[in-house]
Formats: structure tokens, C-alpha cells, sequence
């Protein structure tokens, strides 16, 4: 979940709207992290959905951000509604509210904004209503998952219910309605009722001021505007209780602003409209017009309720009307509990905003549903409970049973490569139960038609399958069952694990990543969203057997290859063809190092060391600064590899070409480490990483930063074996030929030579004392989060000979230990320990490299298939110019987008002194594998063979949605 294109549209302070600095500004979420996740309680009942994980966050129109919070988990159907009557089997008709608060606010930048300084001088929570609607649900659209949303921020009181805050509400039950004026183009006109004309409206009366907020109120129509309903007011009963007291002007929902206040209506009151509303209900009502202009319909009320306007005795009709005592929930009321466990829901009670004490409650199970679930007494609780002074009621739900067996789920499984879908069915936890509530003062009068409406203010609670834990779980008989029960039920996880698969599993990186998820809490996006459904006993027994450290099925069979291959030639090349080797390896270096006056770059350390072509002194060449600006292009030349290698792994389609996802996976994990190395030798003397930034982010097609392989122009493509070798072997290529020792051939631009750059400059200061490692620095330092022997570790620097150390790893893993070693060194400690560069050949030869009896790299290992079939069709080079507007193709690189930019920001915090953050980071990098999954499958348009494809563009335009450039922040 996202927000996009929102923005603030009015601010209110002191009873003053006026033009506060804040408005125009940008409503983003999860500005530097993975997005939030919306979960169903039970996969059952999707009314039951809850968000977790949403940081919310304003930001000026400058880019600066005003104020950040994380959203409360909260129950994304609070009130919804048939809101686009008549919609002619439409998909987008219905429209709910959620009401929460904002926790653990950071309050950045308030200056020129009189509303967010009296919110923060308020101090505390800030409560949130969203209210959602035209929710397009039709896969085939373009505009597909998006919808429309309006809300309202303001500060919470302390003491006011966490999803129900307003004391009061308006209804449309008990009040009989007449149409409103149909033409017969409306898509009501001669269609069968009954409809909800208007629907709730919750409202608070304070300081003689009544603010209500109609952002669910009001029906559209099915083209999605608001139905002109005619002219409607607040108004409240007199002291005669058939005249009615109109207060201020008509509700302004015809004016072209009408969404820009939020849909809040706020009327100042005399103090006798005061003191009426303290024991009156409020009202809507509309005047009665002359019955002439109502069209004839099949379901025209004649019951409706007539009242009198008191000043000018006109007579008005009642829309909403006010109940007497509201009842509703005052914290969580959707929850979780296992047997023998229990949760306490508290229900608040009140009468014209005021709490009613010593009036019973009463709790019972829903007919309706409560036969669905087995046993049906899971859960239980008191059936009555007394409010106290404060109008609350608490009940305590337990449960009672052990809930056995799991039900069974089934679901459509659409297969790759045109096969046929299948239907499997899994076992679910636990079991769902609805509980309503009601008092003698508020009975259960509701008609069946208006309980479909509304049904989603019941406590809903899952009683949690038996489930008693071993004291040593074991992957067979514990862990596997349940992993491979959500390898179904997500199937898109298949993209970049099988939970299912013991080796994947327990791949170090898969490993790590799954525990990190697993331990989050509840309410962290990246806490394991499939686990959210998930008792906490079989969670912590799953915690328990990670932390035991499960060892990868290794059997050892590469030292055995290695040991027992003959001597084989590379890919195809015949023995002794040596000459053939050398023509090979020549027009690839003359491919990519050839210097043009285009591409002409000099860095700030340009073949520092190669005594032949360097005419400057080493004091002119090699200092501090010239060092940090080298380091600094060290990181966006690290960052720049990333897109190509992790477009590549995305074409992958799951399940295919797996030897080649895993080595490009495994090169993957290595680049990120490298960039975080850059950054940490940079950090070490004192400077700032910085990649966040226009000015750092690579551009596609286009070439290395640093003036590195000037004439290697890398693109974005899809996985085939003339761009592994093309494009990815001309990254890594390394200035020796390691495979040729009577040939070597060295040349000055590769990564290599760009790190020996900095390697001499290092030695030249450290003699000459002229670099300085503070101890305060190594605070910053960057620690890769996990042990990982199979892809090296992160290095960290504190002093020269840790820097250099540093530097020598991110060589080795690049381009070989040394000239006749196409291994990693002493970098890793486990194979597969060949560099990136090799790697990728192995590719293009289909063929492993591996050691012979005579102490020589032949490609003569294992076979490394590849299956032109099992890559999708992306389109090259994807950007943001190349993508149709509103079609499926432009949501999902959209959303991709977004992602990645959350990711640069939170990646942006971590080299800003938060290290222990980057386990944040590469959680993120999953969250970015799915939305990767999507783009890679997603076609242009619908007449297009080609797919999609991830958008790395820094920026995205959106000036043709015409947003003004002045109120443009780039996401």
C-alpha cells in the first residue's frame, strides 16, 4: 500500500483556513523503507483486513520534510459502504473509512506553517482518518489496485478510542428516505431498490463548535461523483421537537472544493444550539421541494421523516439523524489468541458525547458466521459486562478449545511457460469468530439489508489451531509443513525462495533474512508478512530452529570435481589453441578500454602509480580530498553494477535457469557488500557517502562512473549469453588475463586499476603522515549483518591496513586473486569462490570452471544449461518515457519505482550514521523483488509481446498529471 499523488489541500489552525506553508505539500508513507503490507485476519474474510506497517510523513514543497509517524495497525474496513449505487456490475462501488493515530512522531521542519506548530506544541499522537473509495478491483484495467483516498490529521486526546474517535455519529438508520431527482440517463433511474442515499457521519462538538466529517457520507455516482442530492444543512431539534434549528449555510458538497477541505464540515454554534446539542441528536435534512421535480422510481419512500424549519416554517426532511447512545470498540477489536490465552476488548459507551456509567453490555457470538467455524465455542466471553464511570465495558475472550483440525484453502496456481493452472488446497490456522454487541439502550434493530452493509464493526477474533512445540524442532516434522503451507498460499514468493526448499532455506542469505523478518514486530513493514498469520507458539518454535544455525545440504561434490576434471579449453577453444585465447581476450579489452573524446573522463587520481603516462608529482595528484572525491565515485560506480545484475536476475523465470540465477544472485549480494565497503573506507577519514542523490544515480543506457571502461556502454536487457558477455563480463573485466600466463594484458581502466588508484594514494599519505583515521568514525563503520562464508564479509576500516584490506577484497571478488588465480582469495572462505568475472563466463560457456590435476582453470566442470524459454521478454532498457500511461504495465513500473526510491532513502540513512539499519535495507531488497517479479511479468500493453521491466530512473515525471512544477517532489 502507497500513497500516490497525494497532497495536502487545506488547513485549519485557530479557526482560521487560510494559506498555511503546508498545503501544496506531498502525503508520502514509508519514505525510507519497504512499504507497508495490508493483511487479511483470516483468509476467509476480507473484511477483515488490517494495515500494518504504514509510516506516514508530510513533505514540503522543497523537499524538506515536515513531520513523520508510523500508523497504528488498524482494521482497514471500519464503515463501508455501497457508496457508487447503481454501478451496473461495476468493480470499484464500495467505500470505507479507517480511523488510527500516529505514533512515535518526528517532528522535523514546522516554520511557516501554523497548523503543524500548534499540532506539535500539542504534543503526543495525531490522530488519522483515511477514508478509501473507487477502488479499481478489475485485473484487466490499467489503473488496477488504485483508488481514491481523502483524510484528515489532528491531535489525539489521550483518552479517545484508537479507531472510533469521534463521540458522536449521525446514521441513516430509523430515517426513511425519498429518492432524490433521477433523469433517465441516471444509472438509477426504474432500477430496483432499496439504497443508502447517505451514510454515516461521525462528528465531536467542542467550544461551541460542531466539525463533521462527511468524507463516507455521501453516495456518487457510477461514473464516481458525488449525487446531487439537493440542498442539505446541519440542523438540530428545537425545543419544539418538530422544528428544526438550521445551523449556518447549506453543506457545501457541490463546490469545486469540496475534496480539497477533506469533506469537513465545521459550523460554529449559539450558545443555544449549544446547549440544545448536549441532549438533542444532530441532524441532516434537506428541504422539501415541490414533488414535481422528483422523478417516478420503483422504490420511492413515503414514510420519510417531516420536519419544520423554525425560523421560516419550510419543510424539511431528516437524512441522517443522530443515535441516541453510541456503542463501539475502544481499542483493537480485531485480534488473534491461542488456547488457554486471552484478549480484552473494551467497548465505550456514550450519550450525546457524554459517558454513560452502570448500563449493561451485552456480547454475543454472530449467528451468521459462528456456523462456519469448528468447534463453535473456540472462543468465548462473558455475555454482559457494566459500564463503568468512564462508559466503558470490558470483556476478557479466551480460548476455551483446542481448535482441530486446520481447514483446508484452495487456490488457483497459474503455471509458467503456458501450462495449464492448477488448484491446490493447504491447511489454515486457526478459526475465525465474530462477536456482536448491543444494550438495552442501543438493541440490535438493524434490518438484514443494513447488517451487509455494516458488518464489519463486529470483534472478530482467530482462535489459533492447537499447536504444542517440540523442545528441538526439526526441519521435517516441524518446520517444513508450515513453510511449505505458505509456499502455496504466496505463490510469488517462489521468485526469490521456496520455503518449501530445505536448501534455499538455509542459505545463509535466505537464512539470515527469514530470521531477521520472523523477529521484527508486528508492526514493522518488514516484519514477514506471510507469518502474520502465524500463532506465536509455531512462530517461536520456527524462531528456535533458525537460531540453531541449520547447516546447507553441502556434500562437498565441487573440491571433488575439482580434484577429478581433466584438462578441458575454454568453452569451445580446442588445446593449444592458445593464440585463439589471446584474439579473444584482445577484442574484449579493445571493446571496452578504447577512450573516445566523448567519453573522455579524468578522475581525481587518473593512473595514479603508472610511472610511464603520470607527468604530475604525487603531492599535485595524491591528497585527502582528491582521495574522498575518488572514494566517492568508488560508491556510485559500486551502486551503478547493482540495476544491471539485478534486471538480469528478475528476466530469470522462477524455477528456470537456476545455476545461472544462482551466480548472479551470489555476484549480486557481493556488489551490495562492495558498496557498502566504499562507503565505509570513505567514512573512515572523515567523509560523507553520499547516493541518494540525481547527481548520484546511474542512468541507463550509459556509461561507468569514474571514467572506468570508457567505452563500455552498459544497458539494461534481459538474461541471454551475448549480454552476459557483452555487458556483464565487460564490468568485471579484469586488467590481467588470469587464464594466459604467457600473454598478460594490462591496461589502466578497468575496476582493478581504479581501486589501485586508491591503494597507492593510501600508501603515499600513510608514509608521509597525511592521513588520519579518527576513533570517532568507527562508530559509523558498517557491519554486514550476517556471517556469510560463502560471499566474503564487509570489511571494517579503522585503520591503513584494514583499508587495504578492504580494497583487496573488493578486487579479488571482482576480477580474480591474481593473474593465474580466477578465484576470490582470501575473501571468502567457501565456494563457490570464483570472481565476478569468471563467474560470468561460466555462463557464456555453460560451463563451470573448474581446477584440473595439473593446477590449471579449465571450463570443464558441471554443465550450466541455459533455457532461452525460461527468461521473460522484457523489453530493453525500460524507463519511464517507454511505458503507456494508464495501463497495468505503468502501475506496476510505478510501483517498482517507488520502492526503489524508498530503498536509496533508507540506504541514504544508513551511510548518514545509522549502520545497524542496512538489516533494513536488504529487506528491502525483497519487498523490491516482488514488485521486480511483477514489472518482469506485467506486458507493455496488451498487443505487446514484450514485459515491462524495473524503471531505475532517478526521478519519475508527472507533469502530464498536471501537477504544477513548483508542487512536484520526486518519489
Amino acid at each position: 500500500m502507497r500513497f500516490v499523488n497525494c497532497f495536502v489541500t487545506s488547513a485549519l489552525s485557530n479557526d482560521v483556513q487560510d494559506l498555511d506553508a503546508v498545503i501544496g505539500s506531498k502525503v508520502v508513507n514509508n519514505l525510507n523503507m519497504s512499504f507497508p503490507k495490508i493483511a487479511d485476519l483470516d483468509v476467509s474474510n476480507q473484511l477483515s483486513s488490517v494495515i500494518y506497517g504504514l509510516h506516514f510523513a508530510i513533505v514540503y514543497k522543497n523537499g524538506v520534510v515536515a513531520f513523520e509517524g508510523l500508523l497504528e495497525h488498524m482494521p482497514l474496513v471500519q464503515d463501508i459502504w455501497t457508496r457508487r449505487i447503481c454501478l451496473k456490475g461495476k468493480s470499484n462501488f464500495l467505500s470505507t473509512k479507517a480511523v488510527s493515530v500516529l505514533t512515535n512522531i518526528k517532528w522535523h521542519n514546522t516554520a511557516g506553517s501554523p497548523v503543524l506548530t500548534e499540532l506539535r506544541a500539542h504534543g503526543g499522537n495525531l490522530s488519522i482518518t483515511l477514508n478509501v473509495y473507487n477502488y479499481v478491483s478489475t485485473t484487466t484495467a490499467g489503473n488496477f489496485t488504485l483508488a481514491n483516498v481523502i483524510g484528515a490529521i489532528g491531535a489525539a486526546n489521550k483518552d479517545e478510542p484508537l479507531h472510533f474517535a469521534a463521540d458522536r455519529i449521525m446514521t441513516y438508520e430509523d430515517v426513511h428516505l425519498t429518492s432524490p431527482p433521477l433523469s433517465p440517463d441516471d444509472s438509477c433511474y426504474n432500477q430496483p431498490g432499496p439504497y443508502v442515499w447517505i451514510n454515516k457521519a461521525p462528528f465531536i462538538v467542542f467550544e461551541n463548535r460542531v466539525t463533521v466529517d462527511f468524507s463516507n457520507a455521501l453516495s456518487m455516482h457510477y461514473f464516481g461523483t458525488v449525487r446531487d442530492i439537493q440542498d442539505i444543512w446541519l440542523g438540530v431539534q428545537g425545543k419544539d421537537s418538530k422544528c428544526i434549528l438550521l445551523l449556518g449555510d447549506s453543506i457545501p458538497y457541490r463546490d469545486e472544493n469540496w475534496d480539497a477541505t477533506g469533506n469537513i464540515v465545521d459550523r460554529h454554534l449559539t450558545d443555544e444550539q449549544f446547549q440544545l446539542l448536549s441532549s438533542s441528536p444532530l441532524l441532516v435534512v434537506r428541504k422539501v421541494v415541490d414533488i414535481t421535480l422528483f422523478t417516478p422510481t420503483t422504490f420511492t419512500s413515503t414514510s420519510s421523516e417531516m420536519l419544520f424549519e423554525c425560523q421560516n416554517n419550510d419543510q424539511v426532511e431528516v437524512m441522517l439523524k443522530e443515535v441516541t447512545h453510541y456503542l463501539r470498540p475502544v481499542g483493537h477489536y480485531l485480534g488473534q489468541i491461542e488456547y488457554n490465552h486471552t484478549m480484552t476488548v473494551q467497548l465505550k459507551l456514550t450519550q450525546y458525547g457524554k459517558p454513560v456509567s452502570n448500563e449493561i453490555v451485552h456480547v454475543f457470538p454472530d449467528s451468521a458466521t459462528i456456523s462456519d467455524s469448528i468447534p463453535s465455542g473456540g472462543v468465548q466471553t462473558e455475555t454482559t459486562a457494566t459500564t463503568d464511570e468512564d462508559g466503558l465495558a470490558s470483556f476478557i475472550f479466551r480460548g476455551v478449545e483446542k481448535i482441530l483440525p486446520p481447514r483446508k484453502f484452495s487456490t488457483n496456481i497459474t503455471c509458467p511457460n503456458h501450462q495449464p493452472p492448477y488448484i491446490t488446497e493447504a491447511p489454515i490456522e486457526g478459526q475465525i469468530y465474530f462477536f456482536n454487541y448491543n444494550t438495552s439502550a442501543t438493541p440490535n434493530t438493524s434490518t438484514q439489508f443494513q447488517q451487509l452493509l455494516t458488518p464489519i464493526n463486529r470483534i472478530a477474533i482467530v482462535g489459533f489451531s492447537y499447536f504444542e512445540a517440540p523442545e528441538e524442532p526439526n526441519w521435517i516434522e516441524h518446520v517444513q509443513p508450515i513453510f511449505k503451507q505458505y509456499e502455496h498460499l504466496y505463490p510469488v514468493m517462489k521468485d526469490f525462495i521456496h520455503l518449501g526448499n530445505y536448501t534455499q532455506v538455509t542459505l545463509t542469505h535466505n537464512l539470515n533474512m527469514i530470521r531477521f523478518a520472523m523477529s521484527r514486530d508486528i508492526n514493522h513493514p518488514n516484519y514477514m508478512p506471510v507469518t502474520r498469520d502465524l500463532s506465536p507458539t509455531k512462530r517461536n518454535m520456527i524462531l528456535k530452529w533458525l537460531k540453531q544455525k541449520p547447516k546447507p545440504m553441502y556434500d562437498g561434490s565441487m573440491e571433488k570435481k575439482m580434484q577429478d576434471s581433466d584438462m578441458y579449453p575454454r568453452c569451445n577453444i580446442c588445446h593449444g589453441a592458445e593464440e585463439i585465447q589471446e584474439q579473444y581476450y584482445t577484442n574484449l579489452y579493445q571493446r571496452v578500454m578504447k577512450r573516445t573524446k566523448s567519453n573522455f573522463f579524468i578522475r581525481p587520481l587518473f593512473k595514479l602509480g603508472v610511472q610511464e603516462t603520470s607527468l604530475r608529482s604525487m603531492d599535485e595528484i595524491c591528497t585527502v580530498k582528491k582521495l574522498k572525491q575518488q572514494l566517492q565515485h568508488a560508491i556510485e560506480l559500486e551502486f551503478s553494477t547493482i540495476p544491471p545484475y539485478i534486471t538480469t536476475l528478475y528476466s530469470i523465470v522462477s524455477g528456470e535457469n537456476e545455476e545461472i540465477h544462482k551466480r548472479i544472485r551470489s555476484i549480486l549480494i557481493q556488489e551490495m557488500q562492495h558498496l557498502t565497503q566504499a562507503a565505509n573506507i570513505l567514512i573512515a577519514i572523515g567523509g560523507k557517502p553520499q547516493i541518494d542523490g540525481k547527481e548520484h544515480a546511474p542512468t541507463y543506457p550509459g556509461n561507468l562512473p569514474g571514467g572506468v571502461l570508457p567505452n563500455l556502454v552498459v544497458t539494461l536487457e534481459k538474461l541471454s549469453t551475448e549480454y552476459v558477455s557483452k555487458v556483464l563480463m565487460g564490468i568485471e573485466v579484469p586488467h590481467n588475463t588470469s587464464l594466459d600466463s604467457d600473454h598478460p594484458l594490462i591496461f589502466n581502466d578497468t575496476i582493478g586499476q581504479f581501486y589501485k588508484e586508491i591503494e597507492v594514494c593510501f600508501h603515499y599519505l600513510n608514509e608521509h603522515g597525511n592521513i588520519f583515521f579518527k576513533p570517532e568514525n568507527e562508530k559509523h563503520q558498517i557491519k554486514w549483518p550476517w556471517d556469510a562464508p560463502t560471499v566474503g564479509k564487509v570489511q571494517i576500516v579503522t585503520n591503513h591496513k584494514t583499508a587495504i584490506k578492504a580494497i583487496h577484497n573488493i578486487v579479488e571478488q571482482g576480477e580474480g586473486a591474481t593473474p593465474l588465480d580466477p578465484s576470490q582469495g582470501s575473501s571468502v572462505t567457501k565456494p563457490p569462490f570464483l570472481s565476478h568475472f569468471y563467474n560470468f563466463e561460466e555462463i557464456v560457456c555453460h560451463k563451470s570452471l573448474i581446477l584440473n590435476d595439473h593446477d590449471k582453470f579449465c571450463f570443464n566442470g558441471n554443465p550450466i544449461p541455459f533455457n532461452q524459454s525460461g527468461v521473460w521478454p522484457m523489453q530493453p532498457n525500460p524507463g519511464k518515457k517507454n511505458i503507456p500511461l494508464d495501463t497495468k504495465c505503468y502501475t506496476a513500473a510505478r510501483s517498482f519505482h517507488n520502492a526503489y526510491r524508498a530503498l536509496l532513502r533508507k540506504l541514504q540513512d544508513v551511510f548518514d550514521g545509522h549502520p545497524d539499519d542496512l538489516k533494513d535495507v536488504i529487506a528491502m531488497m525483497y519487498t523490491l523483488a516482488a514488485h521486480g517479479h511483477k514489472v518482469m511479468t506485467t506486458k507493455l500493453n496488451d498487443n505487446s509481446e514484450e514485459t515491462c521491466g524495473p524503471v531505475w530512473d532517478y526521478e519519475w515525471d508527472e507533469s502530464y498529471m498536471g501537477i504544477a512544477e513548483d508542487t512536484k517532489v520526486a518519489y
